[in-house]
């Protein structure tokens, strides 16, 4: 017989799990709106300055396109390191196009 005045702590850590759960997957959808909005706006900046025939940008453009030729995770996977190395890619090339202003 149950008693009734004590929680099943099974229940419990299922009813936890649960919360975890929808907690993890609202925290990858902002972090990857984030990530979609610093590749969206690096992808502007470069095609806004598409004409600038300035040295340093042309380099930068170089360098940017080396830079993700060279990216490669396994997404299959799912896992954190390449989760961070991707989050690391977008901010440096943030970083980069940032110094264009």
């Amino acid at each position: 017989m149950k008693r009734s005045g004590k929680p099943n702590p099974a229940a419990q850590a299922a009813e936890e799990l649960q919360r975890l759960r929808a907690v993890a997957r609202e925290a990858h959808l902002h972090a990857l709106a984030r990530v979609e909005g610093e590749i969206v706006r690096v992808l502007r900046c470069v095609a806004d300055d598409g004409d600038d025939e300035s040295s340093r940008r042309r380099g930068d453009v170089r360098r940017i396109v080396a830079e993700l030729k060279h990216f490669d995770i396994r997404v299959e996977k799912g896992r954190g390191k390449d989760l961070r190395r991707l989050d690391w890619l977008v901010n440096h090339l943030a970083s980069i196009v940032d110094e264009w202003r």
